[in-house]
């Protein structure tokens, strides 16, 4: 069941920048004006990719793909982690509305609000995970932490 919400998450991304390009290409005749939107745009994702690298080298080796732990694993709650327990997620979202914002497609930033409850699945099911490994230590963890925004979520 994972999986397929995995892919369906990858669909559901794709058809979101599908719409955008085709709004940029068929509606704005493929013409890119650099406004205040598309500035707003550029700022998420540098702020995406910024927020992705810092949590990844946060992270180190304990970064992987999937949701899986390595048989050594610790709980990371330095850096980035200090504030917001899923940064890399965070930035995934902050990535792909950017984009979406880039190209100033109100269809495409429609459809890639349908990516965001993928994320939070996830999220759920990662949390669940480390509960299993690292019992109370996460539990007071989560309590000192935000979700995905910091300070708010």
């Amino acid at each position: 069941m994972i999986m397929s919400l995995l892919i369906l998450s990858v669909v559901v991304r794709f058809i979101a920048i599908a719409a955008a390009l085709w709004d940029f290409v068929y509606i704005q005749g493929m013409v890119f004006r650099f406004d205040l939107l598309k500035s707003l745009g550029l700022l998420v994702v540098l702020a995406a990719f910024s927020m992705r690298n810092i949590a990844r080298k946060t992270l180190g080796n304990y970064f992987l793909d999937g949701i899986k732990f390595l048989s050594r694993h610790k709980l990371v709650k330095h850096g980035v982690y200090r504030y917001i327990r899923h940064p890399v997620y965070l930035g995934s979202i902050l990535l792909n509305v950017g984009i979406i914002l880039l190209f100033s497609s109100l269809s495409g930033f429609v459809v890639m609000l349908g990516y965001i409850p993928f994320v939070l699945y996830r999220i759920q099911i990662e949390e669940k995970m480390l509960i299993e490994r690292f019992g109370q230590e996460y539990r007071d963890y989560m309590k000192k932490t935000k979700k995905i925004i910091p300070f708010i979520y």
